[in-house]
């Protein structure tokens, strides 16, 4: 049963076709490359591409949260409750929002979309 499960998982990758960085001329670094990994992510794709979203968009997040030294005008404060699927939508409106932003490095878009809905100076109602 598991080598069978292992097999069908390998025919499932090998038919993927990810967003190559190979043939992406905004190279892996780019907002504009994330969101097109974000998408596969948001698609349901099972993907290097969807994998490299949920990592790179939760780690930046993470980092975000754990910066309690900068001026609070730059930090976020995202809620405890609020989970991986969340944040990568935040990213991909904002990403969508911002198009003439995708040629810069894609964590600072990452960054800019958690302060802009997360705001520390912001007090929620």
């Amino acid at each position: 049963m598991i080598a069978r499960v292992s097999a069908l998982a390998a025919l499932f990758l090998l038919a993927e076709t990810p967003v190559s960085h190979a043939s992406n001329p905004i190279g892996m670094s780019a907002a504009g490359y994330l969101l097109q990994a974000c998408e596969a992510y948001r698609n349901g794709t099972p993907s290097f591409d969807a994998a490299y979203c949920l990592g790179r968009v939760t780690g930046a997040t993470w980092t975000l949260d754990a910066n309690t030294t900068g001026l609070k005008r730059d930090r976020s404060c995202i809620p405890s409750d609020v989970n991986a699927d969340q944040l990568v939508r935040i990213f991909i409106k904002f990403a969508n929002e911002n198009s003439h932003r995708l040629h810069e490095p894609d964590l600072r878009i990452v960054f800019d979309s958690m302060h802009a809905s997360w705001n520390c100076l912001i007090v929620p109602k």
